[in-house]
């Protein structure tokens, strides 16, 4: 076996390889790109810790403090659905599953305290998610000619000024009647809104 890449943990202990060859092979049929197990090994011992079946996930690194290892990809086995799933790196056992977060993304950034996920959706925003209950807290866009909105499933937002012309509220009436986003402004503004998400104290 020939890894395409090792991953390391931040602090050099584990290393990781494995999972979905980024390189098609002559043993896999029309040379397509073939599933391998996932292995996990203490750098300092050499030994295997962990091994995660084989299915169509790409390593995508360890998080920041190396308490879970991250994969992606849309795997054919009923262990690991379609979306990003973290993993335990001790045990090999599955920590969560996010299955908002773009499967084909080519990373996923952590918060220092690896307790928030931040990755693209399926709709090119940035996701922000608990990473222990992949609960999702807060969106950000980018748009045009820097301007931006963030927001929360609460309805809390900060942004550019141009940013709060996205927002509309539904109403009562039903789903084709909204409001604009200026009738709420006081309620639900929030300055600051996007270093609370990233530091993981969602108000």
């Amino acid at each position: 076996f020939t890894p395409d890449e090792i991953y390391f943990s931040a602090d050099g202990t584990l290393a990781a390889a494995g999972g979905l060859s980024r390189v098609p092979t002559d043993y896999s049929p029309s040379r397509r790109t073939t599933a391998r197990p996932i292995w996990i090994w203490d750098t300092a011992t050499g030994q295997l810790r962990a091994t995660i079946p084989p299915s169509n996930l790409r390593v995508l690194g360890f998080a920041p403090t190396g308490q879970h290892l991250l994969t992606a990809g849309n795997a054919d086995t009923e262990l690991v659905p379609t979306g990003v799933v973290g993993w335990n790196p001790l045990t090999g056992e599955k920590t969560f599953f996010v299955q908002e977060m773009r499967a084909e993304a080519l990373s996923i950034a952590a918060n220092p305290r690896a307790d928030i996920l931040i990755a693209r959706d399926a709709e090119n925003r940035l996701g922000f998610w608990r990473s222990p209950t992949a609960e999702r807290i807060g969106t950000l866009q980018a748009l045009a000619q820097g301007e931006w909105l963030v927001t929360t499933p609460s309805g809390l937002f900060d942004g550019s000024p141009q940013g709060w012309s996205q927002i509309a509220w539904r109403t009562a009436d039903g789903p084709l009647s909204a409001s604009p986003g200026e009738i709420f402004f006081n309620e639900f503004y929030r300055p600051g809104l996007l270093a609370e998400l990233i530091a993981g104290r969602p108000p």
